[in-house]
């Protein structure tokens, strides 16, 4: 018998792939929270944080789900023509809602922090130029090329820290001046990944097939938008219930949250593609029952290992941010409720239960927001929190419903989505 004869199967290595880029974002993520607490303060970066949200939630309508009905295009022929007609989607719907929520965030933060021309390069950056990374990262994804899509999903934060440490080194304190900044890293990051990785053969860009891939694909716009509106919106509203320096004080506390839960979005972007291939037959939740032990093993150790350190956060932040450390002890549970949410998530997606995740992530994110604005106006920020978990909370409970629901139908052919 040769010693190491074992060799890590390809679900493995894109599982190490994903997670390898997966610890470089929340790396670079936690960089960025610490200079730019420190560059601007609480109040600069809740006023910062709180009008990105805005935009980072209609980015995920941008590309009206093209780019997941491509991703199982190629997951189900291999073949790449479709990404023409899909990167085109992504540029005329990111314009789109570029004018619309531009006008909208002057009238939501008059009072804000940030200028007109300052809100609209942040707004161009997040609504045009990041989403326009992410046909080539499914393309690479699909075809379980981790270690490349994992490095496309990872060139927009890059961009954005390169964008903080060029505001540092030329002194810009100012919000207005890094939104500059911040807009001209990120074009030249997506203008230097279309021309090394853009495939050279086999791609069409016929304009008949825009409304096809659009009919197609608009049911998974609707969850992109849905999720990260329950991660984002919060921040939105903090921002502008309780000013700009509470809204630092939360938005420092989940972005540590949020990040720590990165390894398990990596473990669901690793199996996807196998799941969507997956025997429809077979029950999803007893052949899910590994994801659920590794995704709820992380969770738990990573939420008791924030919790024991959230005291050292004033420490990175500066003393400002001390308001922070009882919320992050507080989003520890998220670690665990959000991990839960990811792998339901995928497992509605992959199981052709779209619709039903539609349904489930809209009835989540009604429940987290509903008495949002209720429960900061009575207990702050650690009300806000209470919303966050109790949207996660509705997610997993109805999901798991629906799944235990789909595994007992027979036969398959009465399985639909």
């Amino acid at each position: 018998m040769r010693l190491f004869a074992w060799r890590p199967g390809r679900l493995a290595w894109n599982t190490v792939n994903a997670g390898g880029w997966s610890a470089l974002r929340i790396a670079i993520q936690a960089a960025s929270l610490v200079l730019l607490a420190r560059l601007f303060g609480a109040q600069g970066y809740g006023a910062l944080a709180g009008t990105l949200a805005i935009y980072i939630t209609l980015a995920q309508l941008v590309g009206l789900g093209t780019g997941i009905s491509f991703f199982r295009h190629v997951v189900r022929t291999n073949g790449v023509a479709r990404i023409g007609p899909t990167q085109v989607v992504y540029l005329l719907t990111g314009i789109g809602f570029f004018l619309v929520a531009w006008p909208a965030s002057l009238w939501l933060f008059p009072q804000g922090g940030l200028t007109p021309p300052a809100l609209a390069a942040f707004a161009f950056a997040e609504l045009v130029i990041a989403p326009s990374f992410l046909p080539l990262a499914y393309r690479y994804q699909a075809c379980e090329r981790m270690s490349v899509s994992g490095g496309l999903l990872t060139a927009a934060p890059i961009a954005r820290f390169v964008a903080i440490l060029i505001a540092l080194f030329f002194g810009a304190r100012s919000l207005q001046s890094f939104s500059f900044i911040y807009a001209a890293c990120l074009l030249a990051g997506a203008l230097g990944v279309t021309a090394i990785l853009w495939p050279r053969k086999g791609v069409t860009w016929n304009g008949a097939s825009i409304p096809a891939e659009i009919r197609e694909g608009f049911p998974y716009a609707i969850t992109g938008a849905t999720v990260t509106a329950g991660g984002e919106l919060d921040k939105a509203f903090m921002l502008r219930l309780a000013g700009e320096a509470f809204a630092g004080h939360y938005a420092a506390a989940a972005r540590v949250a949020q990040a720590a839960i990165l390894p398990v979005n990596a473990l669901m972007v690793a199996a996807a593609p196998r799941w969507f291939r997956a025997d429809r037959s077979q029950p999803v939740l007893a052949r899910s029952g590994a994801l659920f032990a590794v995704a709820g093993c992380y969770a738990l150790v990573a939420g008791a290992a924030i919790f024991v350190c959230a005291p050292w956060l004033p420490v990175l932040l500066g003393p400002q941010f001390q308001p922070s450390v009882l919320l992050l002890q507080l989003f520890c549970l998220a670690i665990v409720t959000g991990s839960a949410r990811q792998l339901i998530g995928m497992l509605l997606t992959a199981s052709d239960l779209q619709a039903s995740r539609n349904l489930i992530e809209i009835l989540a994110l009604l429940a987290g927001l509903a008495p949002m604005p209720f429960l900061i106006r009575l207990m702050g920020g650690p009300g806000a929190v209470l919303c966050f978990l109790f949207g996660d909370v509705v997610l997993v409970a109805l999901g798991l419903r629906a799944l235990w629901k789909y595994d007992r139908v027979v036969p398959e052919e009465a399985r639909d989505g």
